[in-house]
């Protein structure tokens, strides 16, 4: 319960910061939440993951929603364990993990409005990977190979130059001024 709240605090927070609107986040409702409700975890895979949200996206009818999943338990994928998260961009789909989080920030609501934007903006441009040049740790889309360096891009919310310039053609002037407020 608590997470929820955390979660949709932080859904409330990037909506009422949006001028127009261009993104809508939310959590589901009541009953839909208790149906496709997880249980709880040490561990989540990330194929597994990505299979009950295409599953969820079939039974609910919401073929053009996106979806970003937040779980309490390590995640990792078939190349990387221990992951903050993982996007399917072109599917639509993400999950991130809010195990640990209070080694890089005390406040749940601003870890989860960080990674809400980054995967808003990864479903926004699907072409955009994350990147592990040192000179662009501030990024949100840095890969963070060490998990430390995740408080180099939750503290700045920068987005590199060469990020930007894939983004560029997809923002208007309503996402171009959310993303300037930062996270």
């Amino acid at each position: 319960d608590e997470l929820y709240k955390s979660i949709e605090k932080a859904c409330n927070d990037l909506n009422n910061i949006q001028t127009d609107k261009e993104f809508t986040f939310k959590i589901p409702p009541g009953g839909l939440k208790d149906k496709f409700h997880l249980d709880k975890r040490n561990e989540y895979h990330s194929d597994t993951v990505f299979g009950w949200l295409k599953k969820y996206r079939e039974q609910e009818k919401k073929e053009n929603q996106l979806i970003i999943l937040v779980v309490d338990g390590y995640l990792k994928s078939n190349r990387l364990g221990n992951l903050f998260g993982t996007v399917s961009a072109t599917d639509g789909l993400a999950v991130f993990t809010i195990v640990d989080f209070k080694q890089f920030v005390n406040d749940i609501v601003r870890f989860c409005r960080y990674y809400l934007v980054r995967y808003a903006l990864s479903f926004l441009e699907p072409s955009i990977k994350t990147h592990d040049d040192p000179t662009r740790k501030e990024c949100v889309f840095h890969k963070k190979m060490n998990k430390k360096e995740l408080k180099d891009s939750l503290y700045s919310g920068n987005i590199c130059q060469s990020c930007y310039d894939q983004l560029r053609p997809k923002l208007n002037t309503e996402i171009n001024n959310s993303i300037k407020q930062r996270l």
